[in-house]
């Protein structure tokens, strides 16, 4: 195609795509979000003002792509299109119907105050928490520190909320661009297509277009397997100070996240380096600190001093009880405000006695492929049943495709834990309250994806072959 054929394709794309900007704009009241129920009159009489401001710094970070080169330019402009028409477009329907955490954000940097910390002025205190003796819902430091962060946005965009909506988008969008580059960089060449994959997979597309914590989390989240993908690769020590970054901010934003990510990798640098008794002498030098380090986690979580109990059972028996009255309560709790906190079903109360304890591998499988389609009750349900639905059949095939060789690969060994240690820990959300579930699973899906594909894909089986013969 000439230089000049693609410059009148490229306008011919541009004026449809400008009609429904304007039609858009002008009925921003109709569809967007209804501000009007909870926010003063004069924000809500500057809707359309709001809207363009969003529109304004579409354009600003369109204009910095334009600093990468080649392919990558046109990956990055293809894909901040594409977030145009979800942020700026689909999401709106989506906010005339349903609230959205997005409001509580909103109201803060109107307000300074939130309704986890009442009577609490964020704007004097913008200094971020690394430790805190509060429980989940009255005072943890990852909700506080987001409350932070999103006054330092409102700082960058002003008080605008579709403005705030499309920086907190365009983080997620980055996160999806570095788990890219670590595909590119194992693989060592491009591959388009798992770019596209990363940026519009559904859930991975939704929750990171909105104002929240959960695209700058994915953020950190990205970083940190760049970095983590670059040390495998070529064992760099500037390597670890890129997946250390990812891992601060994951901290700063979700505590136990770090907690994951951080264990995960450092069992996977290990895979398959290791006889059975080094393997079984580091198990013993990184056990400590790691309690330690959970145990801190957990106090943050409401559990307090569950290193005290000396039995093993009692313990895991304690341990159940309270992460799952913990679960449910919270699940109970978010309920109140709507969006990721809506009730897409799950029915454990924390006002009543857990009638059921769940094994550890129905909370695993809860976490890795519920909602199924018997649980949808709700539009978002459905959606997420569809995606597990297809994930749980392809982790079936990759399953009978897995060979033992692969488990010594730690770019294998790592998205596999990883997928397992969330799912064991965030499997009794989901089987609480599936609206939290499906919102916490997109810290997960960039993982699966990436593992089903090199297990299924002919490309990716190549690609892992070409690995074990190389490490033999």
């Amino acid at each position: 195609m000439t230089e000049r054929a693609r410059m009148m394709l490229w306008g011919g794309l541009a004026l449809p795509v400008l009609g429904i900007i304007v039609w858009l704009s002008m009925h921003v009241k109709d569809l967007g979000f209804r501000m009007d129920e909870v926010l003063p009159p004069y924000i809500t009489s500057q809707l359309e003002i709001d809207y363009v401001m969003g529109l304004l710094w579409w354009c600003v970070f369109a204009f910095c792509l334009l600093a990468f080169g080649g392919e990558s330019r046109r990956l990055l402009l293809l894909g901040w299109i594409g977030k145009l028409f979800i942020a700026l477009g689909a999401m709106l329907f989506y906010e005339n119907l349903y609230g959205l955490d997005g409001l509580s954000y909103f109201l803060l940097v109107l307000t300074g105050e939130h309704d986890f910390f009442p009577g609490h002025d964020f704007r004097n205190d913008m200094i971020f928490d690394l430790v805190s003796d509060a429980t989940v819902l009255k005072g943890n430091i990852g909700h506080a520190n987001t409350l932070r962060f999103m006054l330092m946005v409102a700082t960058v965009t002003g008080p605008y909320y579709h403005a705030m909506k499309i920086l907190c988008a365009f983080f997620g969008f980055l996160g999806s661009w570095w788990f890219y580059r670590a595909v590119v960089l194992a693989l060592g060449r491009p591959c388009p297509p798992m770019f596209f994959l990363l940026v519009f997979f559904p859930s991975i597309t939704f929750w990171t277009t909105m104002l929240g914590k959960d695209p700058i989390q994915f953020f950190f989240l990205g970083l940190y397997v760049y970095g983590g993908t670059a040390w495998f690769m070529h064992e760099r020590l500037s390597a670890l100070w890129v997946a250390g970054i990812g891992l601060l901010g994951s901290y700063i934003m979700r505590p136990w996240q770090a907690f994951i990510t951080g264990g995960v990798f450092v069992l996977a640098a290990f895979a398959g380096k290791l006889r059975a008794g080094q393997a079984m002498l580091l198990l013993a030098a990184v056990t400590p600190p790691l309690l330690f380090a959970g145990n801190n986690i957990l106090t943050n979580f409401g559990l307090q001093g569950i290193l005290a109990d000396s039995g093993a059972l009692a313990l895991q028996e304690m341990i159940t009880e309270m992460i799952q009255k913990k679960a449910a309560g919270y699940a109970f709790e978010t309920q109140r405000y709507g969006g990721s906190g809506v009730d897409f079903g799950g029915n454990l109360d924390p006002g009543t006695d857990m009638i059921i304890t769940p094994s550890l591998p129905l909370v695993i499988f809860s976490g890795l492929f519920r909602p199924l389609p018997f649980d949808i009750n709700h539009p978002l349900t459905a959606l997420a049943a569809a995606e597990n639905t297809m994930f749980l059949g392809l982790t079936v095939v990759a399953l009978f495709r897995l060979r033992l060789s692969y488990l010594r690969d730690p770019l294998v060994v790592w998205p596999a834990l990883y997928c397992l240690a969330w799912a064991a820990l965030y499997g009794i959300f989901v089987m609480a309250n599936f609206g939290v579930g499906v919102r916490y699973k997109l810290q997960m899906w960039p993982f699966a994806l990436l593992l089903l594909t090199a297990l299924l894909h002919k490309q990716g089986r190549a690609w892992l072959d070409e690995r074990v013969a190389n490490r033999r």
